[in-house]
């Protein structure tokens, strides 16, 4: 198997010595056998100066087949199709650019990463990447692609149940201000000052030790809004529960001393 580019054939083919002799039609072989191509050499192709061959020939053509071990690593090939594709891309005396390598007229069983490799080219990664660089890359991706795939639902939980966690903390206060609201009419002066206390140091520790991200700052505000509102309503009640007592000490009558 050779080239008809070769020297030798170029030599050959250019020697006065040499004739084509007739051959029974192409057909009658490639019918028989899978690896035989009929091709035509046509008037001129080898010399246009001197006319060689005189006219067109049909001639018999074999398949030439790069052929490796079925253990093969898939890296080699890829390389070695990526060096015949620039070997061979730009053609021939007999056939057209772009032409070889190919899947076609082959006896062994193709692999399948050659088979995708003719198909689709090299890899993205090797088009951008050194070969070293991206065989690297390709392989982190397959290490990496099932830790994704198990991080993907285990991040969802995750948000979920730490989302379900801020929701109980804002819960607990909100629990807390609504027991206080519902006994807020019967406290009297003495505790009222307790829960306004209470309230203000639960307040200052939501701003001062409470951290959460962004998106639940509407919730912490709203509940710093109610937790005022709630100690608005036990000073005014505070005010009204002294407020009594205070006219009635003004009210009281006092004594007159007078000196002799």
């Amino acid at each position: 198997m050779i080239s008809p580019r070769a020297a030798v054939v170029d030599r050959l083919l250019r020697h006065p010595a040499f004739f084509f002799n007739n051959t029974p039609p192409p057909e009658i072989y490639t019918s028989h056998y899978a690896y035989l191509t009929g091709v035509t050499l046509g008037e001129g192709m080898v010399d246009l100066a001197r006319d060689v061959p005189r006219e067109d020939k049909a001639l018999l053509a074999a398949t030439a087949a790069l052929v490796a071990r079925s253990d093969i690593h898939p890296d080699l090939v890829r390389v070695l199709l990526g060096v015949a594709q620039k070997v061979h891309h730009r053609g021939g005396l007999l056939e057209r650019e772009g032409e070889f390598p190919a899947a076609m007229n082959v006896q062994l069983p193709l692999s399948d990463d050659a088979r995708r490799y003719l198909r689709d080219g090299p890899p993205w990664l090797e088009r951008i990447l050194p070969f070293w660089v991206a065989g690297i890359v390709d392989r982190l991706v397959i290490i990496m692609l099932p830790v994704v795939t198990m991080l993907v639902p285990l991040t969802v939980v995750g948000i979920a149940l730490f989302d379900r966690h801020v929701r109980r903390r804002i819960g607990r206060w909100y629990r807390t201000l609504r027991d206080l609201e519902l006994r807020l009419d019967a406290l009297l002066p003495d505790r009222l000052d307790t829960e306004i206390e209470h309230l203000r140091a639960v307040e200052a520790q939501i701003t001062r030790r409470t951290w959460l991200p962004l998106e639940y700052m509407k919730q912490l505000y709203d509940l710093k809004v109610h937790i005022d509102m709630i100690r608005i309503r036990l000073e005014e009640r505070r005010r009204r529960l002294q407020a009594p007592a205070t006219r009635a000490d003004a009210a009281e009558p006092r004594s007159i001393v007078r000196s002799a």
